[in-house]
C-alpha cells in the first residue's frame, strides 16, 4: 500500500511539473522578430506647398530633408545643381476633431546658398543630392563634384552660417572611374551617385548609399536578378571622418522599363535599424515603397572592388516591407525623400514624405504625414 501511494505521489508530481512547464513555456520567436523592430506607419494626411520666391530666389523644389529636433526646423536641400541651396522650413501640426494630427501649415522661413570656400580645379561645383543633420548642428551633404577629370562622388560637411563646404571624406577606390582606359568600367553612372544620407541619433555616425548599383556591380548576364547598392558607414563628430564599413543594399526587382532606385534613409535607433525609401517611374506610373532594414549581420564589402555573381559568402543587408504608397489610394508623385518630423501630441514620432516638383513652377511640393509606431518586439510570436 505504501509503495502504491509513493508511485501515485510521484506520478502526481510529474504531471504537476509538466503542467507548470507548459503553462510557462516561452513563445516561439521567428527569425524576423529577432532581427526587425515591430514598426508600423499610419497615414494622417497631406499638404501642398505652392511654389514661391524665397529671399528673392525662385523655389526650386526639395531634393532631400533633415529635421532639427532642438529648433523644430526642417532643412530642405534645393533641387538645383547649378546653384545649390538649403531651405529652412517650419511644419505646424494641429489636432483634428477626430483626435488625429494633421497639417496646419508649412512655411519656408529662409534659404542659404551653398558655395565653394576656395574653388579649384580639384574641387569645384559641388552638387549635393542629400543632406543630414547631427545633434551638434553639423550638416553634411552627399552628391557629386566637378573635377578636371569629370564628375566624381563626394561627401562634405556644410556650414549653415556661410554655406561653405570642404572635402573631408575619403571614398573607396571602386566608387571612382578606373585610372587605366583598358580597365573594366567602374564607378558611379551619370546622375546615379549618392542620394540617401542619414545620421545616427548620437550624431557620431553617418550613413550614405548609392541610388543604384555601381557600374561594375550590375549583373549583365542576369539583369532581372537582385541589384545591390553600396551603403557606406562613417564615423564622424570629433574625429576626422573614418570609414567603418560598407554593406550591400538589395533593391526591389526592376524591369526593362521600370528601374528602381534607393532615394533616402532614416535612422530609427542606435541598433542599426533604418527606414529606406525606394521609388521608380515608368509609363504605368510611379511606385514608392518604404522598408525597414537592419545592418546587423551584413558583410563588410569595403575591400571588394567588383561583385561576382552569384554572390557567395556575402551577406547583404536584410529588409522587410513597411508601406507601399499605392495602398493609400492617393495620387502618387515624385516622393523621393523622407525625414522624422515633429513629435505628435501622443508622444509618438511623425514621419514626413516629401515630393520633388522638379523645378516646375506650376507643380506644388506635396507633404505626407505619418505616425511611426514601435510596439512590443515580439508580437504574437510563433
Amino acid at each position: 500500500m505504501r509503495r502504491f501511494k509513493f508511485w501515485l505521489w510521484l506520478v502526481s508530481c510529474a504531471v504537476a511539473g509538466w503542467l507548470f512547464l507548459t503553462s510557462c513555456r516561452l513563445p516561439q520567436v521567428s527569425a524576423a522578430s529577432r532581427i526587425f523592430l515591430n514598426l508600423s506607419l499610419e497615414f494622417l494626411g497631406d499638404y501642398s506647398l505652392a511654389p514661391t520666391d524665397v529671399a528673392g530666389l525662385p523655389f526650386v523644389g526639395i531634393a532631400d530633408l533633415a529635421y532639427d529636433q532642438k529648433q523644430g526646423i526642417l532643412y530642405g536641400l534645393g533641387n538645383d545643381r547649378d546653384a545649390p541651396r538649403l531651405y529652412r522650413l517650419r511644419v505646424d501640426l494641429e489636432q483634428a476633431e477626430t483626435g488625429r494630427a494633421r497639417f496646419s501649415q508649412v512655411t519656408i522661413d529662409d534659404v542659404t546658398q551653398l558655395r565653394d570656400p576656395q574653388p579649384s580645379v580639384e574641387w569645384s561645383a559641388f552638387a549635393p543630392k542629400s543632406v543630414a543633420l547631427a545633434l551638434h548642428q553639423a550638416v553634411f551633404g552627399a552628391g557629386d563634384v566637378q573635377t578636371e577629370a569629370g564628375k566624381r562622388p563626394a561627401i562634405a560637411p556644410l556650414n549653415l552660417a556661410t554655406g561653405a563646404y570642404e572635402p573631408e571624406f575619403r571614398l573607396p577606390s571602386h566608387f571612382f572611374p578606373a585610372a587605366a582606359e583598358e580597365a573594366w568600367p567602374q564607378g558611379m553612372g551619370e546622375n546615379n551617385g549618392f542620394k540617401a544620407l542619414a545620421m545616427s541619433p548620437e550624431g557620431d555616425r553617418l550613413f550614405t548609399a548609392t541610388q543604384v548599383p555601381l557600374i561594375q556591380d550590375e549583373d549583365g548576364d542576369h539583369p532581372e536578378s537582385v541589384r545591390y547598392c553600396r551603403l557606406l558607414h562613417y564615423g564622424v563628430g570629433d574625429i576626422k571622418p573614418l570609414l567603418f564599413a560598407e554593406h550591400l543594399y538589395p533593391l526591389e526587382p526592376s524591369t526593362s522599363t521600370d528601374r528602381v532606385g534607393l532615394t533616402d534613409l532614416v535612422t530609427v535607433d542606435t541598433g542599426g535599424h533604418f527606414l529606406s525609401l525606394e521609388r521608380s517611374s515608368s509609363r504605368l506610373g510611379d511606385s514608392v515603397k518604404v522598408f525597414q532594414i537592419a545592418l546587423s549581420g551584413a558583410s563588410d564589402t569595403a575591400q571588394i572592388d567588383r561583385l561576382k555573381f552569384p554572390l557567395t559568402r556575402i551577406r547583404p543587408i536584410v529588409k522587410q516591407p513597411l508601406l507601399d504608397l499605392s495602398q493609400l489610394e492617393i495620387p502618387l508623385d515624385n516622393f523621393e525623400t523622407m525625414a522624422l518630423g515633429p513629435p505628435l501630441s501622443d508622444g509618438s514620432r511623425s514621419l514626413l514624405l516629401v515630393s520633388n516638383n522638379d523645378r516646375n513652377p506650376e507643380r506644388p511640393t506635396r507633404f505626407l504625414l505619418f505616425r511611426l509606431t514601435q510596439r512590443s518586439r515580439y508580437p504574437g510570436a510563433r
